[in-house]
């Protein structure tokens, strides 16, 4: 799906397990996808790039401003619920965002044959506290998904039983 050269500026900054797990994506370009939340567009550019009907959400307006420029915008708090409706997106992008009931939130608007392309961040400070649980992602997705790549790494703090997760999934049709 990406062309061959991804020295692009647009995807220079963009999350280099976004772009592989894109690289091997057949999005269906009939349905829109969703980047959320989408900050300053960056990874709504890459797919917009690729001629994919992109939406941006975010709870900032003034990132959707942004963004505004690339793609069609929709404010809303993705952990408060999602204005949008089941099943309805060929793919869902969620980066460096996470949150009780959000994996499950998002993974109910992928359509069938659709993808989930979900990344944590990292281990900074103190956000492992918002970081998932081990096994905690894979049960939100549900077995309605086939996981096309998936990878957890434990917290450095023996103590903490959260993790980083890098997930790519299909609905099964």
């Amino acid at each position: 799906m990406l062309p061959a050269t991804v020295s692009d500026p647009i995807r220079s900054d963009s999350s280099s397990f976004v772009l592989r797990c894109l690289d091997g994506a057949d999005v269906d370009r009939t349905l829109p996808v969703l980047d959320i939340p989408c900050g300053r567009g960056r990874h709504a550019r890459v797919l917009a790039s690729l001629g994919l009907n992109v939406v941006g959400s975010d709870i900032d307006a003034g990132r959707l401003a942004e963004t505004r420029a690339t793609a069609p915008v929709v404010k809303a708090d993705a952990l408060a619920g999602l204005p949008f409706r089941s099943r309805s997106f060929g793919l869902v992008l969620v980066v460096h965002f996470t949150g009780a009931g959000l994996v499950a939130a998002v993974a109910d608007l992928v359509a069938p044959g659709g993808y989930l392309l979900f990344e944590t961040f990292g281990f900074n400070g103190d956000n492992w506290k918002q970081l998932p649980l081990a096994g905690e992602v894979l049960r939100d997705v549900g077995s309605g998904f086939e996981v096309l790549k998936y990878h957890e790494r434990k917290s450095p703090n023996l103590d903490v039983g959260s993790v980083s997760v890098k997930l790519f999934a299909k609905r099964r049709a």
